[in-house]
This record gives structure tokens, C-alpha cells and sequence, in this order.
């Protein structure tokens, strides 16, 4: 129905008149248009007669093709045409869609007119109507024609003038083109109904029938029908509107508008259903005229056309790379729309490219949708090769899984022993497995008691000391007074020589008390001692060293050390100790192909030692645990937890910093920073 689309943007013609004219047709023109010098007259009533025409007001046709709005009522026209030639002349009044039925009357010699018309056409009168009649033109003289047409449609009639070949011609050219257009749209057709049985994708369906539509329906609102009968015609709405609702399927499918524009959908779904179920059930049911539904229907078609095309547009915007194509295909119908309109209003010439410029536009949007299908079909391949690349290991261990699930199936209902047996094995593995773990969490309490003991004796003589301290000071000071002042006053007989030994002895005891207590002080004393100048790079290869020589998995090792001076105070033995741990974690950290990175640098004050590995990592849920004493995520047996807890007090005891950063399935880095001089 694209023509009644047309026509809603056409202007009613004037109505003022003016003195009729006369065509002059010489021989230099092959085929003349004449709307400029034909007048009209709308009978409401469709009831006048031809002798009362004659007396009625014309009104002037100001271009070369006649349009206007659906009418019930009867258009009458009249002509005055004057041969020049010695050829029998012809007229052309309209074409099928719009020109139901055409009733000629030419003036007879007398001057008067015969009520019944001379000449009938029109698409409801015969299969071979083909809307031309003679022209009956004295020799140079001049004809005067009265000619009525009828039909529900906006009407839209070129009247042209010339012989009946050249007129032939004119429709042999377009049949031609119909020929060349239903071609075009049937190949494509063809094709891809071949592509929708390979790949059976839905869109495919609904470009189909929209082609299959196009085929019967664009020709037909041309004037060109495929077929007769006055049902066509007169139910034009309740067959006609099935290409919206493909339209519709086809913009759905392809944009899969219900997720990714849902207002748009809804908008759409509403237009879809006002123009292809509740205006073809007006019209098939006859409640109101054929033409009072044309009105409100052109209004809805105008939405509907420029919704598609917006819809597109928004997709496009929104990054929908499959909508260009969908996009172009409106354009192209929607511009090659406007070109007919401004051909039929005078504003571009009536030429070839203007006179099929809808054959061109749909032709344009089926191939435009048919790429638009191709991209579609070229980007879900891609896709889908992604997918499958990304599934296939997954796939192939599902398949291994699923093997080994069978045979342990198959083995199980052929030997429920075996299989009891296999269970009480595995109960037993899992008591030793317990046992083991009972036994480890007995010595790690021992360990936590003795500590606890420890921490207690450190109290106690921490205590103890400080209370042994103050009596050894008086008695000190005691023997220093008797040894100052006693002595070299008293004249010590010589038998008495002892009193002065057992002096000495007890200053000599209370000097090893004093030791002890000093002992126990610095034994209640937990802070290292980091005073020592240290050397990192040593420290590590120390620790290196010792690690080759207990671990027996063979390892890579890459070594980048700083050149750089610095000034380093610390504890060796500790810091070798902290090493050592973080170095054993790298290398059990990879079961083949061990790579240990090291590299020490100064930045910004510091000394930082990095130890990277490219072993399986830490689950992130686990990174926040790896410090805490106890926690492990080695297999029971292979660790206790407290590696890097002590490492991190090593490194706190040193006022540093340690850090781990990792990637599961990639492997770890671990990074100390210790502050220099």
C-alpha cells in the first residue's frame, strides 16, 4: 500500500477556474503528456448524468499527473486535444490501482453527447483492459472528450497522448521492469530459502515471506497487478497488510528488539496491530467504506514507516553493528517514496529513474535486508567459533570425565566386592589420613604448651631476677664498705689472714649472682637483636645455597641483584631464616618446570627483594589467610602454617614490610621492603 503512503503527503488541487484549453499534438511528439490541459469536476453523488456534466463548473489539473484523495464519489474530466498528424491518436487514462472504472464520451459530430459512454475500461472491467481508447479527431480539427472515473483509492492518473504503438511501448517498457523487478526479488527469494533450510534460523522465515509479499503487493499498488477480481480490490486492506506484519517479525528478529529497545518494541507492536488486524477486520467486515478507512490509515502507515526507520537508527546508536544494514533498507524506501511524490507534484521531472523509483527502493531494501542477514549470519559464526575454541578443552575433559565415569560405573555393577572393598580401602586411607592429622594437632598443642611454658619461665625469670637484683646490690655494697674502710683499719693477725680470703670469696660469689641474673634478664628478653650490617645479597645466596642442598626437586634460578651501595642493620640469622621460607614456598609451589625470579633494588630508602615463581598461585579467598599461623594450602602432611607467619614477625621485628600478590593457575610474587641508611 505504499501508494496510499504517497499520496498522504499530496495536496488537495485548486479549485478556481478559468477557460477551458486546447492540446495541440504535432508531430515532433511520440507520446504528449497532457494533465496540464484536462479539467475535472467531483460528482458527490455519482449519480449525474453525462448531458448534466456538460453544464457543471471544471476545475483546472496544474500538473502533468492528476492526484487526489480517495473519493465514494465519481471524477469526471474533460479534454480538448487537436491532431496535427495524420495518425490515429489514443488516450491513456490511469492505471489498475486507482481507476476502477473509466467511462469515455466523446462529443459526436452533431455537438451532443450519447448517454451511454462509448468506450469502457478500467481494472474491474476485463484481464485485458488496458486502460487506452481512441481518440476520435477529424482531420486537423479539434475533439472534445468527457471521461468519468471511478474507484475507492487516492487517485493518481497520467494522461498521456499518442499512438497506440508508441503507447505499447511505453507498457512493454514497464512490464519489463516489473519483469526484471519480480526476477531480482524472486532470486533473492529462492536463495534464501536455501539458506533457511540449512540453517533453519527463524529471521530467515520472516525475510521470506516479506520477499514473497513484496512480489505480489509492489506491483499491484504500481498499477501493475498479478491478478483480476474486484475482491482484490475491494479487500484490499484484509490481504494487503500482511507485509507490515512480516515487516514487523523480520525487525523484531533481526534487532532483537524485546531486549535491547523494549519501549520500541511495544510502540512497534501497537502500529503492527492497528495496521494488520484491526484495519483489515474494519475492512473485511464492512462496518465502515473502503474509503473512510484509507484516511486514518495513512496517518498510521506514516508512523509506522519512519518508527522502523528510527528504530534502526537507535539500534545503530547504541552500538547494534547488524542495524547499517537494516537501516539503509528504510532509507532507500522512504527516499525512493519521496522522489514519486515530488515526481507527481512537479517539483522532478517525470522520467525513467523517477517513474520507478519504488521498484528501486524495495529492490534496494530486499538486497540491503539480504546483507544485513549475511552480516548477522558472518557475525553468529564468529561467535560461535569463539565459544567453541573457549569450550573445547572444557568439552574434551568433560568427555575424559564422563569415560571415567562409565568404566567406574561398569566396574561397580560388575563387582559390587571390588567396589566395597575399594570403599573400605578408601575409609581406611582417610582414618590414616586423620590419624595423621590428630597426631600433627597433638605436637602442634605440645608446641603451643611448650611455648606457652617458655613465655611463662621468661616471665618468672624476668621476675626473679628483679627480685634477686636489689639484696645483691646491699650485699655488694657491703663487702665495697668493708673492703674500704674495715680492712685497712683492723690489724688482722696473722692467723686471722683468712677473714680477708673469705672476703674476697664472697665478693667473688656475689659477682657470679650478679651474672646470672643478668642472664636471666636478657633470656626474658623476646626482641632480636638488629644491630648487625648486613648484606641482602649474601643473605640470599646463603640462603640458596642451603635450600639446593635439602631440596631434592631441581629448580631454575634467575638472579638480579642491586649494585648499589646501602647501609643495612639487622639480623642475619633471622633474615636468612625468613628467606628461606619464602624461597621453599616458590619451590614447592610448581611440581614441573620450577622458575625462581629474584631481584633486589633500592627505591626510595629501601631495600626491596622480590621473589617471583611460576607456579599454580593462591586463590584470592586464601591471600588473606597466608600470614596467620597455621593456615596452609598444602596437602595435609606437607606443612604446618607457620612459615610465613614467622617470616612476617622477622620482617615487623626489622620494621619492614612484606607483601604477596598472585594470579591462580599464573604464580605468585612475593615482595620484602626493609629500610637502609
Amino acid at each position: 500500500m505504499i501508494r496510499i503512503f504517497l499520496f498522504a503527503f499530496v495536496a488537495l488541487l485548486s479549485t478556481q477556474s478559468y477557460s477551458q484549453k486546447t492540446y495541440v499534438f504535432s508531430d515532433k511528439e511520440d507520446i504528449a503528456l497532457i494533465g496540464k490541459s484536462v479539467e475535472f469536476f467531483h460528482d458527490d453523488a455519482s449519480s449525474t448524468q453525462i448531458n448534466d456534466i456538460i453544464n457543471q463548473q471544471f476545475n483546472p489539473i496544474e500538473n502533468d499527473i492528476f492526484s487526489y484523495p480517495a473519493t465514494e464519489g465519481t471524477l469526471w474530466f474533460r479534454v480538448r486535444i487537436q491532431n496535427k498528424t495524420s495518425d490515429q491518436l489514443w488516450l491513456e487514462i490511469g492505471n489498475a490501482f486507482s481507476t476502477w472504472e473509466a467511462n469515455v464520451y466523446p462529443r459526436q459530430t452533431d455537438g451532443t453527447f450519447d448517454s451511454k459512454p462509448t468506450y469502457t475500461t478500467g481494472s474491474l472491467q476485463s484481464d485485458e483492459s488496458n486502460f487506452l481508447v481512441p481518440i476520435e479527431i477529424p482531420d486537423r480539427d479539434i475533439s472534445e472528450l468527457y471521461f468519468s472515473v471511478k474507484g475507492n483509492f487516492p487517485h493518481s492518473n497520467l494522461f498521456r497522448v499518442g499512438t497506440y504503438q508508441n503507447l505499447a511501448k511505453q507498457h512493454s517498457e514497464t512490464t519489463f521492469v516489473l519483469a526484471l523487478f519480480i526476477g531480482l526479488i524472486g532470486g533473492m527469494l529462492i536463495y534464501n530459502l536455501f539458506l533457511l533450510v540449512s540453517i533453519k534460523e527463524i529471521t530467515y522465515l520472516f525475510y521470506i515471506l516479506h520477499l514473497l509479499a513484496i512480489i505480489f503487493i509492489i506491483p499491484f499498488d504500481s498499477g501493475n497487478p498479478l491478478w483480476q477480481g474486484s475482491w482484490f480490490w475491494e479487500k484490499n486492506f484484509v490481504w494487503h497488510n500482511l507485509i507490515y506484519l512480516f515487516m514487523y517479525l523480520f525487525a523484531v528478529s533481526y534487532l532483537d528488539l524485546f531486549n535491547t529497545a523494549k519501549k520500541a518494541f511495544y510502540w512497534l507492536s501497537f502500529l503492527t496491530f492497528v495496521i494488520s488486524i484491526v484495519i483489515p477486520i474494519l475492512n473485511l467486515s464492512g462496518i465502515v467504506s473502503l474509503v473512510s478507512i484509507v484516511n486514518p490509515f495513512q496517518l498510521f502507515l506514516i508512523l509506522y514507516y519512519f518508527s522502523l526507520l528510527f528504530i534502526g537508527v537507535y539500534a545503530l546508536i547504541k552500538g547494534i553493528k547488524n542495524a547499517r544494514f537494516y537501516v539503509l533498507g528504510w532509507v532507500f524506501v522512504i527516499s525512493s517514496a519521496f522522489i514519486f511524490i515530488m515526481s507527481i507534484n512537479g517539483i522532478l521531472p517525470i522520467n525513467k529513474f523517477t517513474k520507478y523509483s519504488t521498484f528501486t527502493g524495495f529492490s534496494l531494501e530486499a538486497l540491503m535486508f539480504a546483507l544485513a542477514l549475511g552480516d548477522r549470519l558472518n557475525s553468529l559464526r564468529r561467535e560461535k567459533q569463539k565459544v567453541q575454541q573457549e569450550n573445547l578443552n572444557l568439552i574434551t575433559a568433560q568427555n575424559e570425565q564422563l569415560e571415567y565415569k562409565v568404566n567406574e560405573k561398569t566396574k561397580e555393577l560388575t563387582s559390587l566386592n571390588t567396589a566395597l572393598t575399594s570403599t573400605n580401602h578408601e575409609l581406611k586411607a582417610k582414618n590414616n589420613q586423620l590419624k595423621e592429622t590428630l597426631q600433627r594437632l597433638q605436637a602442634t598443642q605440645k608446641q603451643l604448651l611448650h611455648s606457652e611454658k617458655m613465655a611463662s619461665l621468661g616471665i618468672l625469670a624476668a621476675g626473679v631476677a628483679h627480685e634477686i637484683n636489689n639484696p645483691l646490690n646491699f650485699i655488694k655494697g657491703g663487702i665495697f664498705y668493708l673492703q674500704k674502710h674495715f680492712l685497712p683499719n683492723l690489724k688482722l693477725k696473722k692467723e686471722d689472714t683468712e677473714l680477708e680470703a673469705a672476703i674476697s670469696g664472697i665478693n667473688n660469689g656475689v659477682d657470679r649472682a650478679t651474672k646470672i641474673v643478668k642472664n636471666l634478664t636478657e633470656y626474658s628478653n623476646n626482641e632480636i637483636e638488629v644491630s648487625d650490617l648486613c648484606d641482602v645479597n649474601e643473605i640470599l645466596d646463603q640462603a640458596i645455597d642451603f635450600l639446593q642442598s635439602v631440596e631434592n626437586n631441581e629448580f631454575e634460578l634467575s638472579r638480579n641483584y642491586t649494585t648499589e651501595p646501602y647501609s643495612l642493620r639487622g639480623n642475619p640469622n633471622k633474615l636468612q631464616q625468613a628467606f628461606q621460607n619464602i624461597l621453599s614456598n616458590a619451590i614447592q609451589a610448581s611440581d614441573t618446570n620450577k622458575q625462581i625470579f629474584i631481584s633486589t633494588k633500592l627505591v626510595s630508602g629501601n631495600i626491596k627483594i622480590e621473589v617471583k615463581d611460576n607456579g599454580s598461585g593462591i586463590s584470592e579467598n586464601h591471600q588473606k589467610n597466608i600470614f596467620d599461623p597455621f593456615f596452609t594450602t598444602k596437602d595435609p602432611g606437607h606443612g604446618t602454617g607457620l612459615g610465613l607467619s614467622i617470616t612476617y614477625r622477622i620482617v615487623d621485628d626489622h620494621n619492614g614490610q612484606i607483601s604477596v600478590e598472585s594470579d591462580e593457575g599464573k604464580g605468585t610474587k612475593v615482595e620484602v621492603s626493609l629500610p637502609v641508611e
